[in-house]
C-alpha cells in the first residue's frame, strides 16, 4: 500500500486568505519578516513528515526563511538584482500581479450571487441531458435543415451525415459542462425541441433534446455538497461573463504589429533549438525552457536584441524582452515543423498582446504601486535572489583528489550500521508535470505503473537496480531516512527543477568501515562535495547574520497558529497564469544552532 505525502493539490484564485495583523517575526537590518508572510510561507512550503512537533517545525522553517532573507539582502547589495534574466523574471511577474489585481477589482467586485441563481443552477444539475446535433461548416446549409426539423424528424435527417457516427446514442450531458451561453439554452429545453443554429469554433450546430432523466442520489452528493458545487459553476459562469465584456471593451478598437522579419528569425531558431535539445525525438509536445532561452539570447546580435519587436504605439517590446517573456511561459509546440512553430509561436504573441494591453490598464491605475502587489513581488524576489546567490558557491565547495584521500583516511574502523534502500527518484522540470504526475499517482494501486505511463518532455527516472547506500543519495538522504518504504514523497525544488522520491526497499545492514570505504569512492566525493557546500553556506549565513544585525522575536513565532497540511498548492492568477502559492524553499536551519554557540563563545 503506497502512502503520499504532498500530492493534495489545491487551487485559488487569491491570497485573499485569513492571516494574523501584521506582526514582526524578525528583523534583517531594515527589513523584516511579518507573521503575514511566516504564516502564508510555512503553510504553502511543502515539508518533509516530521517527528518533530509544530512548535519545532515553525522554529526550523523561521531559520529557513531568515537564512533566505540574509542571502537576498546580500545579493541586493552586491546589484544582483540588475542582471537581466532577474530584471526581466520580476517585471513578468509583477505584470501578472497586476492583472490579477485588477481582476479583483474589475471582475470579482461586482459578482453577487442570489439564492434564486443558485437554485436555478441546482435544478439544472439534477438533470442528465441526452442530445443529438446536427453539424455543418456552411451556414446556408444549416438554416436548410433548421427549417426542414419542423417537418422531418432528426433522425430522418441524420440518415447518410457523417456527424451520426458520432451519435449512434444520444450525447450525454451534464450542466457545467459546456460553453454558458449554449449550455443555458439546452437547459431550457423541452423533449423533442431543439435550438436555432449556433455558430462554434468549429462551425455551425443544431442541438436536439432526445432524452432527459434525473441523476441519482450518489451522484449530486449531499445538499450541502450540491449547493456548494452550484455556487462554484456560478460563480466561474459569471467571472467568464464579466471578463468577456471588460475585454471586449478595452480590446475592442486595439491594433498591434510585430516585426515580421524578427518573427521569421524567431521561429527559425526556436526550431533549432527545440531539435537540439530533443534529438529528434518523437514526442507529443515540446518545451523550451529557461536554459533554451538563454542560449537563444547569446545567438543574436545586440542590435536585434534592442529592436522593437511587438510593435505599441507607446513603449513598444524589444525582441530581447519578448525572449525573455518566452523564458517566463515556457514556450511548447506539439511538432517541429515550421508551419506549426510559427502558429504556435502566433498564439503565444497574441496573448501577449493581450495581456500586455491588460497590463498597461493595471499601471494606469497605479496597482503596481499597491502594497499587495509590492509585498507578493518581494517575497518572490528574495526567493530569487537568494536561490542565485547561493548558486554562485556550488563551484567553490568541488573536492580535490588530497581532499578526497584524507576525508576517506578519517573514516573510523569500526563495525558501522548501514542503511540500504531502493528508491526511484522523478526529475521532473515543470509544476504542471508533477501535478499530472501526483494526480496519475493517486488513481493507481501501484505507483510503479503511474512511473512506467508517464512521458514528459525533459523528465529523468532514475531508479536503482538493487539496494544502494542511503549515503549515495547525498542531499536527499536525510529525506529518503524519514521515509516509510511504499512512500512517494514530492516536490522537492531542485536547481534542474522538481524531484519525487519513491521508497521503494529499506535494509539494515552491519558493514565494517573498509567494506563501506569500498562502496564507491564517488559516493564519498559527493557525500564530501555536499558536507563542504554546507559548511560554506552556513558560514556564510552566520556572517550574513551578523552583519545585518539580525533578531527574532520569538513570542510573536510562537503566537502564529498555523494549519499543517500536506499539499501542493497553486495560485491561479485572474486573467490567466499560474504559480505555486508561494516560493519554494528547502530546509536550512542548523546554520542557527552553530551562529547562537559561537555568540555566546563571544561572551
Amino acid at each position: 500500500m503506497k502512502k503520499t505525502h504532498l500530492v493534495l493539490l489545491i487551487y485559488f484564485i487569491s491570497l485573499s486568505v485569513i492571516l494574523p495583523q501584521d506582526r514582526v517575526v524578525a528583523r534583517i537590518g531594515d527589513d523584516i519578516i511579518d507573521s503575514k508572510e511566516f504564516k502564508l510561507r510555512f503553510e504553502f512550503t511543502p515539508r518533509i513528515s516530521s517527528s518533530f512537533d509544530v512548535d519545532s517545525q515553525k522554529t526550523h522553517f523561521a531559520y529557513t526563511l531568515i537564512a533566505e532573507k540574509l542571502w537576498a539582502k546580500e545579493a541586493a547589495a552586491l546589484q544582483l538584482d540588475t542582471i537581466s534574466s532577474y530584471r526581466y523574471y520580476i517585471s513578468n511577474l509583477e505584470k501578472m500581479l497586476v492583472r490579477d489585481l485588477l481582476f479583483k477589482k474589475e471582475i470579482e467586485s461586482k459578482i453577487n450571487l442570489s439564492e434564486e441563481e443558485i437554485n436555478d443552477v441546482l435544478n439544472k444539475k439534477s438533470y442528465r441531458l441526452g442530445l443529438n446535433f446536427l453539424y455543418s461548416s456552411s451556414k446556408r446549409e444549416i438554416d436548410s435543415l433548421y427549417s426542414l426539423l419542423s417537418t422531418v424528424s432528426i433522425d430522418s435527417l441524420l440518415t447518410g451525415r457523417f456527424e451520426k457516427l458520432e451519435q449512434l446514442e444520444p450525447v450525454k450531458l451534464t450542466y457545467g459542462q459546456m460553453q454558458n451561453s449554449i449550455e443555458d439554452s439546452l437547459f431550457n429545453l423541452n423533449i423533442d425541441e431543439y435550438t436555432k443554429p449556433v455558430q462554434t469554433e468549429i462551425g455551425w450546430v443544431i442541438y436536439y433534446l432526445k432524452e432527459k432523466s434525473d441523476l441519482k442520489a450518489i451522484e449530486l452528493g449531499t445538499l450541502t455538497e450540491a449547493r456548494m458545487q452550484a455556487a462554484r459553476n456560478l460563480l466561474d459562469r459569471k467571472k467568464q461573463k464579466y471578463m468577456e465584456e471588460y475585454l471586449s471593451q478595452i480590446l475592442s478598437d486595439k491594433v498591434v504589429n510585430v516585426d515580421v522579419n524578427l518573427f521569421k528569425i524567431l521561429s527559425d531558431t526556436l526550431i533549432s533549438s527545440l531539435k537540439n535539445t530533443y534529438s529528434n525525438k518523437e514526442l507529443k509536445t515540446y518545451y523550451l525552457y529557461d536554459d533554451d532561452v538563454k542560449k537563444i539570447i547569446k545567438t543574436i546580435s545586440e542590435d536585434s536584441l534592442n529592436q522593437n519587436f511587438i510593435k505599441f504605439e507607446t513603449d513598444p517590446i524589444t525582441f530581447k524582452e519578448f525572449l525573455y517573456y518566452l523564458s517566463f511561459t515556457n514556450f511548447k509546440a506539439s511538432a517541429l515543423d515550421s508551419s506549426t512553430v510559427e502558429n504556435s509561436l502566433s498564439k503565444v504573441i497574441r496573448n501577449y498582446i493581450r495581456d500586455e494591453i491588460i497590463t498597461r490598464e493595471g499601471y494606469k491605475r497605479g496597482l503596481h504601486n499597491s502594497d499587495e502587489v509590492f509585498s507578493e513581488l518581494k517575497m518572490w524576489r528574495d526567493n530569487y535572489l537568494s536561490q542565485y546567490l547561493r548558486n554562485t558557491y556550488n563551484k567553490s565547495a568541488e573536492v580535490t583528489e588530497p581532499e578526497l584521500a584524507h576525508y576517506i583516511s578519517t573514516l573510523v574502523d569500526s563495525t558501522i550500521a548501514t542503511k540500504f534502500v531502493s528508491v526511484t527518484e522523478v526529475k521532473l522540470q515543470e509544476l504542471d508535470h508533477v501535478r499530472e504526475f501526483l494526480i496519475k499517482v493517486e488513481s493507481v494501486s501501484d505507483v510503479n505503473q503511474a512511473v512506467a505511463e508517464i512521458n514528459f518532455p525533459g523528465q529523468l527516472i532514475i531508479k536503482t537496480d538493487s539496494l544502494v547506500p542511503l549515503s549515495s543519495f547525498q542531499d536527499l538522504a536525510s529525506i529518503i531516512n524519514n521515509m516509510t518504504e511504499n512512500e512517494v514523497y514530492g516536490p522537492i525544488t531542485r536547481a534542474e527543477g522538481y524531484s519525487i522520491l519513491i521508497l521503494h526497499e529499506v535494509e539494515e545492514r552491519e558493514l565494517t568501515a573498509v567494506e563501506k570505504n569500498k562502496l564507491q569512492v564517488d559516493v564519498h566525493k559527493e557525500i564530501l562535495y555536499y558536507k563542504k557546500l554546507e559548511n560554506i553556506l552556513r558560514n556564510k549565513t552566520i556572517e550574513l547574520a551578523n552583519k545585518y544585525d539580525l533578531n527574532i522575536n520569538r513570542e510573536v513565532l510562537k503566537s502564529i497558529n498555523v494549519t499543517d497540511i500536506p499539499a501542493l498548492i497553486y495560485r491561479m492568477y485572474g486573467f490567466g497564469g499560474q504559480t505555486t502559492a508561494a516560493p519554494f524553499t528547502n530546509l536550512f536551519y542548523n546554520w542557527y544552532y552553530r551562529y547562537k554557540s559561537m555568540e555566546k563563545e563571544a561572551l
